[in-house]
Order: structure tokens, then C-alpha cells, then sequence
């Protein structure tokens, strides 16, 4: 085997933290903001956060408030193997 060590060393949560920070520090670029319309804005990031002035509708509303499913009624062998797994067997 070669001498190579295989594991990974720890080191304090700060100083980690530290050398990541360092890492990163050359490839940060500061954000550069400008006003556009918004049908340019399309594949572009905020440098804030986006809120609508009004809300739509003016009222709480969801446009379904449950799920129904419909799924096909189990067969003679799924009642079956249902009520077995609900019993429990024991052996002295």
C-alpha cells in the first residue's frame, strides 16, 4: 500500500468555516443592480425581493381546497391478504 493517508483530518468548526470563506472570497462579485422592464426580466435575478403592491383576488382563496381519488376497489385476494396482516399469530 502506498503512504498515502486515506481519512480526512478534523479541524475546529471556525477554522473551517474560515477556509471555506477564503475559498469563495475570489470568485465574489459584488451585485450589480439595474432598473429594467419586466418583460426583459426574463432569465435574470433580483437583487431583492419582489412583492406585489395588491393582492388577487382581494381575498383568501385557493382554487381547490381537497384532492378526491378515485381507485379501483380492491379484489377478493387483496381483502384477504389485508385482514391476515392485521391478525397476529403467535407459537408457544
Amino acid at each position: 500500500m502506498s503512504g498515502r493517508n486515506l481519512y480526512l483530518s478534523n479541524i475546529p468548526v471556525e477554522e473551517a468555516l474560515d477556509r471555506f470563506r477564503c475559498a469563495l472570497e475570489p470568485h465574489k462579485r459584488p451585485p450589480r443592480a439595474e432598473e429594467i422592464a419586466v418583460i426583459d426580466a426574463l432569465d435574470r435575478i433580483t437583487v431583492a425581493a419582489v412583492f406585489a403592491r395588491d393582492n388577487s383576488p382581494l381575498y383568501d382563496s385557493a382554487a381547490m381546497d381537497g384532492i378526491a381519488v378515485r381507485a379501483p376497489r380492491p379484489t377478493e385476494r387483496a381483502r384477504r391478504l389485508r385482514s391476515r396482516s392485521n391478525t397476529a399469530t403467535f407459537s408457544p
